[in-house]
């Protein structure tokens, strides 16, 4: 089995998706040279904004076109997101939807979470805050 991780965001995202590549390692996982040839593709994001957004949304809809376009099954995708605490104040709803959610931290906030999957971590801290997760193909 292959893992490719990409990393949006700051020298401690970077830490993180080291964090994380030891991991797979340590399930006997090999790194794949790019994204196309993997079949778990990690996105570790730090910050849920909209420019962050665009880019894995932009990404997601590449992998997806890929696999279609050469008939082949789409990798296992892993949305390594922000730590809870940090999205911004404000923020009304985040749209993964084709990500599964793993969270850190805790939501200072109501929210609502659209996403594939999530961790049962993830999905008792979001109810924890009041907020709302649903869960779509």
């Amino acid at each position: 089995m292959h893992y490719f991780i990409l990393t949006f965001g700051c020298q401690a995202n970077k830490s993180d998706s080291e964090r994380i590549e030891g991991d797979y390692q340590a399930r006997g996982y090999s790194k794949a040279l790019t994204w196309q040839t993997a079949d778990e593709i990690v996105i570790n994001t730090c910050a849920v904004r909209q420019r962050a957004e665009d880019r894995v949304r932009g990404f997601l809809q590449n992998v997806s076109l890929y696999f279609q376009k050469n008939n082949q099954p789409k990798p296992k995708i892993i949305l390594k997101t922000i730590n809870l605490r940090d999205i911004p104040d404000g923020k009304k709803e985040i749209n993964l939807k084709g990500c599964k959610i793993l969270a850190e931290g805790e939501l200072k906030q109501k929210i609502t979470i659209k996403a594939s999957a999530a961790s049962k971590s993830a999905i008792d801290k979001i109810k924890k805050a009041g907020s709302d997760i649903i869960l779509e193909d």
